[in-house]
This record gives C-alpha cells, sequence and structure tokens, in this order.
C-alpha cells in the first residue's frame, strides 16, 4: 500500500468518516453480508459462497499492517450489522451456521474474527 493517507480515518469505530472512502466500503460490505445472510430469497450455497470471498479477502489481508483498521471495521461491521452498531442474535446464529460451512482453512486462519465472532455472540446471550 503506497498512499497511507488514503487508508487513514478518524477512528474504527461503525460510523462514516468523511473523506474516507476505505471505511464506507468496508462498512457498506459488511452491511450487504448482513443483508445477504438474512435473506431468505438466497441459498445457502451462494450464501457460503460469498462468505468464502469475503472471509479469504480478511485472511489474505491479515498481516498488512496499513489494512489492520481497515479489516476491524469489516469484521465489526460484519457482525454488528453493518453502521448500525447493533447485536441481532437471530443474525449471528444464522451467521454462526453459515460460517462453518466456508473452507475452514480459512476460519484457521481468521483466528482475530473468530474471538470477536464469540465475543459478540456471548453478548449477544
Amino acid at each position: 500500500v503506497e498512499n497511507k493517507d488514503a487508508l487513514s480515518w478518524e477512528n474504527e469505530h461503525l460510523c462514516h468518516d468523511n473523506g474516507s472512502i476505505p471505511k464506507s466500503a468496508a462498512l457498506a460490505l459488511g452491511k450487504i453480508v448482513v443483508m445477504l445472510v438474512s435473506s431468505q430469497s438466497l441459498t445457502n450455497h451462494f450464501k457460503i459462497y460469498i462468505l468464502n470471498i469475503v472471509m479469504r479477502y480478511l485472511r489474505n489481508s491479515k498481516d498488512i499492517q496499513e489494512l489492520s483498521s481497515l479489516n476491524t471495521v469489516l469484521m465489526n461491521a460484519i457482525l454488528l450489522n453493518g453502521y448500525m452498531n447493533k447485536i441481532d442474535l437471530d443474525y449471528l446464529e444464522v451467521f454462526k451456521g453459515l460460517y462453518d460451512d466456508i473452507d475452514q482453512s480459512i476460519r484457521y486462519d481468521l483466528t482475530d474474527f473468530n474471538e470477536l465472532l464469540e465475543t459478540v455472540h456471548q453478548k449477544a446471550l
């Protein structure tokens, strides 16, 4: 990543920071994942396919220091309803069921996401 200023924003909170396209994109992608997982008209096969793509991105970029904050925003957005920053137990239960079916090597490498998922799920109970 050559331009670190392009990846800077005010904070990792799930709110838009004016002028931060990467953060807005992460929030939007998180919201899209929530919408896909929650959809009644999509097959689980398709949902798992999409989750594999998003989680593979997180795995492949987890060691890039410049993307650390962006990935934190994305992980939180996926689990906390995009920029809404709310815990929904029903959503988390469906998400966990689908997440368990993605490529296990991806899940294995996503220790930060796995810990966050468990923490958010415990708070929801």
